[in-house]
């Protein structure tokens, strides 16, 4: 987490609680400890000082002062995941006067608590944009990458997710988006329902049932029913093989986490495996592949290189 965040947490947290917190003490702060009303007072709180400072005429002191309750506006929103955020140092809360925006990094994924008691978890290389009236004029997000999100119901005001030119609505509902520059839009529906729109098409889903927008004509496809135990690999606590090959858990392993994976022999492709590895990072993934069979890996940046480890006995494959 970077300095100004860490600083806007520090803020939000000594309003709320009236006690004094150093920086040193987030390392050991238990967002489970972090009460819901609290953080709705924080947000109340946030929303008056930021929106008083709006209709002033701000001097250059007073906007930062407004941007740094910008910024305790979006930790608020994310206090009750502050483990998520502290561990994940590539997770950031940019704040500027009018909105907020939620990154998960390269390799990285994060969870986000709104306002208004929706959840949000984001896989690696997404963001997610919300304004500071989120919860109380309007509940709209916009999405780059892939998100799953968990919706608190709330009939007055509909969740609503904008991402390539695609519009979901809902009410109450738990759904995914994937929103990735190369690829269409594709929306799964894991429970309750949605209305996704694009221009003049829309389709109604029902649960495990997806539909994708075409970004090359911006229509959308027909609505097709999923499998609930496949069709979100990255939510996945698991990965279960059987007898795959490394070529196609390489595959696997670029849709789940937005990354490219090269081979550079190319006969480890077919090298087969069997078992049940935790779906928490690539590098933990290959790690065990590599100790067992003779495959070795380094990572840049999105790119994950394959290569055969010529000192290594082949074992556990084929």
């Amino acid at each position: 987490m970077g300095a100004k965040a860490a600083f806007a947490l520090f803020i939000v947290v000594k309003t709320t609680r009236n006690m004094n917190v150093s920086f040193k003490d987030w390392d050991s702060i238990d967002g489970s400890s972090v009460d819901k009303k609290e953080i709705r007072q924080a947000w109340r709180e946030t929303m008056r000082r930021a929106k008083a400072m709006e209709r002033a005429s701000l001097t250059s002191t007073a906007r930062h002062r407004a941007l740094r309750f910008a910024a305790g506006f979006c930790a608020a929103a994310a206090i009750a995941s502050v483990g998520v955020f502290i561990g994940h140092k590539t997770s950031v809360v940019r704040p500027d006067m009018r909105q907020c925006e939620v990154i998960a990094g390269s390799l990285q994924k994060s969870e986000v608590s709104l306002p208004d008691g929706s959840k949000v978890w984001l896989n690696s290389d997404s963001r997610i944009a919300y304004s500071m009236t989120f919860g109380t004029a309007d509940r709209t997000i916009t999405l780059h990458g892939e998100a799953y999100f968990d919706v608190a119901k709330n009939e007055q005001i509909p969740f609503i997710v904008n991402s390539s030119g695609l519009s979901v609505k809902a009410l109450g509902t738990k759904f995914n988006i994937r929103s990735f520059d190369d690829e269409d839009v594709t929306v799964t529906l894991m429970e309750g329902k949605v209305l996704a729109s694009a221009g003049e098409d829309s389709a109604v889903l029902l649960p495990y049932e997806q539909v994708s927008l075409d970004k090359t004509n911006g229509r959308l496809g027909e609505v097709r029913r999923v499998d609930s135990r496949t069709a979100l690999p990255w939510r996945m606590s698991e990965l279960v093989f059987e007898n795959l090959s490394l070529e196609r858990i390489a595959e696997m392993l670029e849709s789940i986490h937005n990354i490219e994976v090269v081979f550079m022999d190319q006969t480890i492709k077919e090298y087969k495996y069997t078992g049940v590895v935790p779906n928490t990072s690539p590098a933990e993934v290959l790690d065990i592949i590599s100790e067992t069979s003779p495959v070795s890996f380094r990572i840049n940046g999105n790119t994950i290189v394959l290569n055969i480890n010529t000192n290594k006995t082949k074992r556990g494959t084929n």
